[in-house]
């Protein structure tokens, strides 16, 4: 099994989440994604605190797949932006192109991008998040 997690909201805001990534590491068949918005480069200090990075499987970063992929990213106020259609978009290829199973995200504005994947895409209804930034 395959699952994903985003950073931001999710394992940085709820502590069932990095709970639940440590035990799920022990599983053999269980391979653990982080998302997120932001470089790699970023990760420890998103959440190295948090949960042990050598437990990942993998991390994507939109922004890196983006300019991976030949997309213009431009950084405003220390932020990346994107155009909003690929920036939406581009967590539902990564979970396609490597087969996660569920996607643990916050954020309404991912969700229909998953209509047609097979991935399942697992909205956490984040009360202390009032707003969504959008690309």
């Amino acid at each position: 099994m395959k699952l994903g997690f985003d950073i931001h909201g999710v394992i940085d805001t709820f502590g069932v989440f990095q709970r639940m990534i440590d035990i799920l590491v022990e599983a053999e068949d269980v391979e653990i994604h982080v998302l997120s918005g932001l470089e790699e480069k970023y990760l420890e200090v998103q959440i190295g605190h948090l949960i042990d990075l050598s437990r990942i499987t993998n991390f994507f970063s939109v922004t890196d797949y983006l300019v991976e992929t030949g997309a213009k990213v431009e950084w405003k106020d220390g932020l990346p932006w994107a155009d909003e259609e690929a920036w939406n978009r581009a967590k539902t290829e990564y979970c396609d192109m490597v087969g996660i199973d569920v996607l643990f995200d916050d954020s309404p504005v991912y969700a229909s991008y998953f209509d047609g994947s097979k991935t399942t895409y697992c909205q956490i209804h984040n009360t202390e998040r009032k707003r969504y930034k959008t690309r």
